[in-house]
């Protein structure tokens, strides 16, 4: 999914998407360059939304984690982002608590880069917690099977 952004159409958009439901053209729009800042410096914007400063990958705090099996749910808290508040809830797949902690950058875009990227992003709302909560134990289930 590198370069595609799907803007929030509610709270559990992130599930939907990466479960493969498709939402269809006028939810999800593809970008034509990774917003990721640790691989690329080009990012673009989807031109219906007006932009938003993108959250700087080494400001951050962490608010509170979930592990669910080799899945890590995290909140985090990027101070000079002003959407939501900085917050961002992200599921990251194979990296530890412990790992998360060290990390000194932690970009919140998608991106098919060697560095820790998240696999799922929720809204950051009580709901978006419990859905990135769900999507982790679903993923564990899904592994099981």
């Amino acid at each position: 999914m590198k370069g595609c952004v799907l803007p929030w159409k509610g709270n559990s958009l992130g599930l939907f998407t990466t479960m493969g439901i498709d939402l269809g053209p006028e939810i999800s729009r593809c970008m034509t360059s990774s917003s990721c800042s640790s691989c690329s410096t080009s990012g673009s914007t989807p031109t219906s939304a007006p932009p938003l400063p993108n959250p700087n990958p080494s400001n951050f705090k962490i608010r509170r984690m979930y592990r669910e099996y080799n899945y890590l749910v995290v909140e985090l808290q990027y101070p000079d982002c002003t959407n939501y508040e900085g917050r961002k809830i992200l599921v990251f797949r194979g990296v530890s608590k412990q790992e998360l902690r060290k990390l000194k950058r932690v970009d919140p875009h998608f991106c098919d880069g060697k560095h820790s990227s998240p696999i799922a992003r929720f809204a950051p709302t009580v709901e978006g917690w419990r859905d990135a909560k769900a999507y982790a134990r679903y993923k564990r289930m899904e592994k099981q099977q």
